[in-house]
Formats: C-alpha cells, sequence, structure tokens
C-alpha cells in the first residue's frame, strides 16, 4: 500500500476506536466490525485480481490472434515466422 493509503487507514482505524471508546461499544462487537471490514477488503481484492485475470487472457487471446494472422500472412508470401513466449 502507498503510504498516503495506509496512514488513512490507520487514521480511520483510529477515529473508529475513538468512536467505540465514546459510544462504549462492546469488545465483542468491535472485534465482529473489524472482521466484517477485513472480509470487504479481501473480497474487493479478490474481485480485483479476477478483473485483471480476465483482462490478461483477453489480451493473450488478442495478441495469439495477431500472432496467428502474421503467421498466416507471412506464409503466403512464403516466409517462416515464429514467435518467442515470454513467461
Amino acid at each position: 500500500m502507498p503510504p498516503s493509503s495506509t496512514t488513512t487507514c490507520t487514521s480511520l482505524l483510529q477515529e473508529l476506536q475513538i468512536i467505540w471508546n465514546e459510544i462504549g461499544e462492546s469488545f465483542n462487537e468491535r472485534d465482529k466490525m473489524l472482521l466484517e471490514l477485513e472480509q470487504e477488503c479481501l473480497d474487493i481484492y479478490n474481485k480485483k485480481v479476477e478483473k485483471t485475470r480476465k483482462y490478461r487472457a483477453e489480451l493473450q487471446g488478442t495478441l495469439a490472434q495477431a500472432e496467428a494472422e502474421i503467421a498466416s500472412l507471412m506464409s503466403a508470401l512464403g516466409e517462416n515466422v515464429s514467435f518467442p513466449r515470454k513467461e
């Protein structure tokens, strides 16, 4: 996380703890809320990772189509072409 995000998260957590102290929130409820926050964060990260994986797969598919088209054109010209794969 960039420093500003960490600072923001830290300051928000501190503010939440101050509010909990002011309203007398029980430690059990605090733990439940923190677990909910953690799960929500994980869900968001998982969605972002899955979206990025799909995008990568689309890019790889587009690249494969372009390579096939180039290979077909080169073959029509009597040339051989190969594309090295970078993993």
